[in-house]
């Protein structure tokens, strides 16, 4: 009985992933491999833009309120997925990395499912989700991972799938089409910045189905009225609560005005800065750029519309990110490995197409396209399997992270800053440290191994994006809040304001001095 219901369970696996036992044996590879490499990264330190995130969902989540209780730049779609993860997971890095390991799975099953038949040879419909997700838990560090353009990957790439919906059944194109919208309005709570993107690839379904002998005029009423209204579905809640809050013009102001004025007072980063990323980027990813490479070779003969999207989002996201030049981080470059992945599917039936066509005339090149498609995916598991055994070995070093005291003594082995840190926080861990929320000028990881809260509204995590009203209201809050503690980190204390430091030697007195920061401790 148990063997039939063995066989039974794998019959129906077999029908969800694909027909052929050859298609399912690979299913189970790629999919055994994914899940292997994202459990390995849930007690991966955060980075200071998470631990950002984690303190502000914390505020969320006790009742506070965004940009009043709790300040920042980023839109909401971030904070809100972080409070999810703290209220389902708890507000550590497990939590927020089992959230991050529950999206980038969605994410597999959705890229397996919607490109069952896209390419001329089901299996690699298998590898493309290991070419993406595999690829991002394996290669990728702290520094990219749950990050805004790693998450967005997969609501843009529902808005072009179901663009794909809409042209291919026109008696239900505005349904497709909303649901369309509805992504794009997703990603807009996640990042404002990436409205011309979306604008972009829904233009590309536009002179897709024009060119079809649709009058233009009815095509875009057609088009832009169901994205209208979807992309409104999802940001018109958040807009009517701000309203209900009186913040509607403040929030306008944050999101809005405030990072257009920044842009004129912060100095762009050296190019230095845009070539390491880069570099880094192409390092990690070089299998995938060179099979993506031969995906673009061959769909720039027969552009059809995923082609064409794929292709805009390369080329525009690519666009955005050098203009983002206050930044080029790392990160910022995940918004191109979902395109680039499913490009690269593209360059394995090329390649493929081309092995077996050598092979039918006899010509040399046959083993030059084999060398090239095995080192390409051979490489890219090498790399995989070489970096999965790093964080193996990490653990073995410390410990295995089963529980927080665990997964602190990893994390300080995985990410050396760690240990800095934690001994900089054991000063107020003291029994005799006094109590109360304390205020950070630096990471706010500082927070987190502290297990403090954050005493005011205005975070310090990136002082130079606080504009000088905003060093008077950061002087106001701590004059009312009173926190006994301000920590002030190395690296940020030549970024202050002097106007700011004299408050801060005017009202606190130096408490410690540590290897990340200083300890100042209120006047009595």
């Amino acid at each position: 009985m148990q063997n039939s219901r063995l066989a039974t369970g794998l019959n129906l696996a077999r029908g969800w992933l694909g027909r052929s036992d050859r298609v399912f044996a690979v299913d189970c590879l790629m999919f055994g491999s994914i899940a292997l490499f994202g459990l390995l990264r849930l007690a991966e330190p955060l980075w200071g833009d998470q631990a950002l995130f984690v303190v502000g969902a914390q505020t969320i989540h006790q009742g506070g309120l965004l940009y009043r209780d709790f300040w920042d730049l980023k839109p909401p779609g971030i904070y809100g997925l972080y409070t999810l993860a703290g209220s389902l997971f708890g507000f550590t890095s497990v939590g927020v990395h089992t959230v991050d390991y529950l999206w980038m799975l969605t994410l597999a099953i959705v890229l397996r499912r919607t490109l069952t038949g896209y390419f001329k040879r089901q299996w690699i419909a298998s590898v493309v989700p290991w070419l993406m997700v595999g690829s991002y838990f394996a290669l990728t560090d702290f520094r990219q991972q749950m990050q805004v353009e790693s998450l967005i990957g997969l609501p843009l790439y529902l808005v072009i799938w179901l663009t794909l919906q809409a042209a291919q059944q026109p008696a239900k194109r505005w349904r497709w089409l909303m649901l369309s919208g509805v992504m794009g309005g997703i990603v807009l709570l996640f990042k404002l910045i990436y409205l011309p993107l979306l604008l972009a690839l829904w233009l590309v379904y536009l002179i897709h189905i024009v060119r079809q002998r649709q009058p233009i005029v009815p095509a875009l009423w057609q088009t832009s009225w169901p994205l209208a209204v979807g992309g409104l579905l999802p940001i018109v809640p958040v807009l009517l609560y701000w309203q209900s809050q009186g913040m509607l013009g403040e929030v306008f102001y944050i999101l809005v005005q405030h990072p257009s004025k920044l842009v004129q007072t912060l100095a762009p980063r050296p190019i230095s800065g845009l070539v390491r990323s880069v570099g880094w980027f192409a390092v990690k990813f070089s299998p995938i750029l060179v099979l993506a490479g031969f995906g673009i070779y061959r769909n720039l003969r027969r552009l059809s519309l995923l082609t064409a999207q794929l292709i805009a989002w390369l080329g525009l996201g690519l666009g955005m990110i050098l203009l983002q030049s206050q930044s080029w981080w790392t990160y910022h470059l995940m918004l191109l490995l979902v395109p680039l992945t499913i490009l690269a599917g593209d360059g394995i039936d090329w390649l493929v197409d081309a092995v077996r066509s050598a092979q039918r005339q006899g010509k040399p090149d046959r083993q030059y396209w084999k060398v090239v498609l095995g080192g390409c995916l051979g490489g890219l598991a090498v790399m995989q399997l070489w970096a999965t055994a790093i964080v193996s070995g990490n653990m073995l070093q410390s410990t295995l992270p089963l529980t927080p005291a665990m997964q602190l003594q990893y994390q300080i082995q995985a990410a050396p800053s760690y240990r800095a840190v934690d001994r900089d926080v054991q000063f107020v861990r003291r029994a005799e440290s006094l109590p109360g929320p304390i205020y950070v000028i630096g990471s706010p990881i500082v927070y987190l191994l502290a297990d403090r809260a954050q005493a005011v509204a205005l975070n310090g995590w990136i002082p130079e994006i606080l504009l000088p009203e905003q060093w008077r209201q950061l002087e106001t809050q701590l004059a009312t809040a009173r926190p006994n503690y301000i920590f002030v980190s190395l690296e940020d204390d030549v970024r202050l304001e002097d106007q700011f430091k004299q408050f801060l030697q005017q009202r606190y007195g130096v408490a410690q001095r540590g290897e990340f920061g200083t300890w100042y401790q209120i006047h009595a």
